[in-house]
């Protein structure tokens, strides 16, 4: 049972966010411009550990700069409005009334989520280069060796040595 504290230095760094997101920023000139002003994220500073298998092996200090996924996690996040986000399961989660007060006005939030919502999402795939496009997927009928057809190599079939 954890109780969220709201810290004024904080509330006022994420309405910021949320006006300057609003007013017409993006993600990306958003956590410029917190970075040029050299204005602390969070977690700047926190020593956290290192664990493998369940073992702590070392700690490290987070820098803690300003990045588009930190502004859009910021002003996706529903504790903003008093509200507290409950997993179920891996990729579900139930929103609650929470227990503290509120920083952000539910018509701000809206805005903003409308805002979100019309974004175009880019996906990034690993499509080949069309000069390498069979990479990986072609082999050489004589001694079964994978090989490329790369044109800068004349459109020709090539692997670790030339069959004739």
């Amino acid at each position: 049972n954890k109780v969220i504290v709201v810290k004024p230095d904080e509330s006022k760094v994420v309405q910021r966010i949320f006006k300057m997101y609003i007013d017409g920023n993006n993600f990306t000139t958003i956590a410029k411009i917190l970075n040029s002003e050299g204005i602390p994220t969070k977690r700047m500073g926190k020593t956290i550990s290192i664990k493998s298998h369940g073992k702590v092996i070392g700690t490290k200090t987070i820098v803690g700069v300003w990045t588009p996924k930190t502004i859009r996690l910021i002003l996706s996040n529903p504790v903003y409005i008093g509200k507290v986000r409950y997993a179920i399961g891996r990729n579900d989660y139930y929103i609650g009334n929470g227990f503290h007060k509120a920083i952000i006005s539910d018509k701000l939030w809206n805005s903003v989520q409308d805002k979100i919502v019309k974004i175009e999402t880019k996906t990034h795939t690993n499509r080949p280069k069309d000069d390498a496009y069979f990479c990986g997927s072609l082999v050489c009928g004589l001694c079964g060796e994978g090989g490329c057809h790369r044109r800068s190599q004349g459109n020709r079939f090539r692997h670790h040595e030339d069959h004739p």
